[in-house]
């Protein structure tokens, strides 16, 4: 799904791939199409606040995990 906006008013809509894996599936329809973007939002703001936290120099991207998360479990190769 695409929407371009300005202000209060939508520019360009348009639904593009299909709403299931099936290629008989409807394409998604901008105006009846509802979307769950909670996913998205935990992508989105996790990775907001990182670069912020890069950008002030508090957090390296290079630095094991357990730097910033001492009782992590991540595989050795991520620590």
């Amino acid at each position: 799904m695409l929407v371009v906006g300005r202000r209060d008013t939508i520019l360009f809509a348009k639904g593009y791939g299909r709403l299931t894996w099936s290629p008989s599936s409807a394409v998604p329809d901008p105006d009846s199409t509802l979307w769950d973007l909670a996913s998205m939002t935990k992508v989105i703001a996790t990775t907001s606040a990182l670069m912020l936290l890069v950008e002030r120099g508090r957090v390296s991207l290079d630095s094991p995990v357990v730097r910033y998360l001492p009782n992590s479990t991540a595989p050795a190769r991520v620590r």
